[in-house]
């Protein structure tokens, strides 16, 4: 009988590449496995500063026309924010779901990272808190290697 893993893959719309191949990686840790589950993290950048101060202003007509437009503005930014993800998640869920693992196994969590540094730690804290046993990462590579060969 195969050992039962429940993956939670990290993915990072900046890296599709290593996204996919945590995905196939992913597939692999589950394979044979009739109840697997599979959990994908996906990394938001950070809400602009813009959009988490407001400013208040003394005329109350004035001010309801400026949240709405701050509002429409946030939403807007989150929309673009969200179909910048969308190709990465599906392609995750197109290369776990070809692999044999059900739609219906696979879950999304969405998570805004303020620092780069803290993206670790949110994904244990979140791999923790659903229960997931190993985290697996797509995140792009920052390489000084080239700095090295010249």
């Amino acid at each position: 009988m195969p050992l039962q893993m429940k993956p939670l893959i990290v993915l990072d719309d900046r890296a599709p590449e290593a996204c996919e191949s945590a995905a196939r990686c992913a597939a692999r840790l589950v394979h044979g496995s009739p109840d697997a589950e599979v959990h994908l993290l996906i990394v938001l950048p950070p809400t602009p500063s813009e959009f988490l101060e407001f400013g208040s202003l003394e005329d109350m007509h004035a001010q309801q026309a400026a949240l709405a437009r701050h509002q429409g503005a946030h939403c807007q930014w989150m929309d673009t924010t969200f179909e910048a993800v969308r190709p990465v998640v599906a392609r995750a869920r197109e290369v776990l779901e070809r692999s044999g693992i059900g739609s219906a196994s696979i879950s999304e969590h969405y998570e805004e990272s303020v620092h780069t540094r803290q993206i670790a730690k949110d994904a244990l804290e979140i791999a923790r808190e659903i229960g997931c046993d190993v985290i697996v990462i797509g995140r792009a590579l920052h390489s000084t290697r080239g700095h090295w060969m010249h």
